[in-house]
């Protein structure tokens, strides 16, 4: 007796069951590919905006920084940090490279102050690349008292383009300054928080902190292809030549702030699809069930005719493992399907997240890879197949004098 054939004229005889059977599993196989597909989605913006916006591929710290960090430590940075900056950017696997300081200070208007960051940084070579973000006005220019302000900072002092605000902050010697700025720009970036900073060209940040030519970060965009890890080297070596060992070079997935949102990622990424891989098996469990329920004279009649309990059992995975692999084949093309338009058109989150905090923007864009897709099918055709086993073995032991009087 062929069982494949058996099975396969099981399912075609009753193709409503076979449809629903199917259809749940291409559901749950739809839903996983969805799922992955955003998580890895998440997983690569916010690594995209750890780089752009915070670390840079490559950082270049003090080691004690962000032991004092709430201390505001300006003594502890680049030292002669534009010769550094053009030796780095001089390196052929490097990109653009440029220093940048934050720091936090009490902006001052019309007797009103409000606490905010700053962050000085070179505006055309920086990883972020504000020009893009600026919605009025224009960049600051280098050297200038300009800046620009994010536009929630910018709501909050009621100040436009054009209009003049005081800075207060430490400076290097732990003394106190003041520096007039004048509203040169607006910026709306991709992550709330950055709305909530100012940015002014480097060199008026450094003067105004009296740090000379200092900078807390160097800040390192990788060229195209090249090796991380060797790069990582080779401005290891350059600290060590320049008498500077107590700077380190820290790529941005092993600084520690970064590490926590991507173990965060891999986390929802894992936990999504073990409810996921749940679900779809409490899906099939229950619809492999009713078969059962609604077979239970056939079950009887085939072990009349003398099919042993072990072939019923083969017979009922058949059949869970073709409709497994159907569904899951249909579930997972319709579910790449639309994660390929939401990769383009995104999910807005904006209003969910409210004013939370995250390294994500409130637009999220599912990525479809290839390891979303296999993950889904087989993960579903695995359950659907795994799962039908226990009904199958309950089935097999139906004595076949209680499988004929049932309904």
């Amino acid at each position: 007796m062929n069982l494949y054939k058996m099975a396969w004229r099981n399912i075609k005889r009753n193709s409503r069951r076979s449809f629903l059977t199917a259809s749940a599993i291409g559901v749950a196989s739809a839903t996983m590919t969805m799922m992955f597909s955003l998580v890895t989605g998440l997983a690569d913006e916010i690594g995209y905006n750890l780089q752009t916006y915070y670390t840079g591929e490559l950082r270049v710290r003090h080691a004690d920084f962000d032991k004092y960090v709430n201390l505001n430590p300006l003594n502890l940075s680049v030292t002669n940090a534009s010769e550094l900056v053009a030796t780095i950017n001089a390196l052929p696997a490097v990109a653009t490279a440029s220093g940048r300081i934050t720091f936090p200070a009490s902006v001052y208007v019309e007797g009103e102050n409000i606490a905010a960051l700053g962050q000085g940084m070179d505006m055309l070579a920086d990883t972020m690349q504000l020009a893009p973000f600026i919605i009025e006005g224009q960049l600051p220019l280098a050297g200038e008292r300009q800046a620009v302000l994010g536009i929630g900072l910018a709501n909050k002092l009621g100040l436009g383009v054009g209009d003049k605000f005081t800075l207060l902050s430490t400076t290097l010697r732990r003394a106190t300054n003041g520096m007039t700025f004048t509203v040169y720009g607006i910026s709306q970036l991709p992550l709330g928080e950055l709305n909530d900073k100012f940015y002014a060209p480097l060199d008026t940040v450094q003067r105004f902190l009296k740090m000379g030519d200092r900078a807390i970060d160097l800040l390192i965009k990788a060229a195209p292809d090249s090796d991380a890890d060797a790069l990582q080297i080779q401005i290891e070596q350059l600290l060590a030549n320049s008498d500077r060992p107590e700077f380190v070079v820290e790529q941005w997935d092993a600084i520690p702030s970064s590490y926590v949102f991507i173990q965060m990622a891999r986390m929802i990424y894992g936990v999504g699809a073990l409810i996921f891989y749940l679900l779809a098996s409490t899906v099939i469990i229950n619809t492999t069930m009713m078969i059962i329920f609604e077979r239970t004279r056939e079950i009887g009649t085939l072990a009349a005719l003398g099919m042993e309990g072990k072939t019923i059992v083969r017979l009922f995975f058949f059949e869970a493992a073709m409709l497994g692999t159907l569904g899951a084949f249909v579930g997972t093309l319709i579910g790449s399907v639309i994660a390929l338009i939401l990769e383009q058109t995104g999910l807005d989150f904006t209003s969910a997240m409210g004013e939370m905090s995250f390294e994500i923007s409130g637009i999220m864009y599912p990525k479809l890879t290839w390891g979303s897709m296999a993950i889904a099918f087989f993960g579903a055709v695995f359950v659907a197949s795994l799962i039908s086993l226990w009904p199958a073995q309950r089935a097999a032991k139906i004595k076949p004098i209680e499988a004929m009087q049932s309904l």
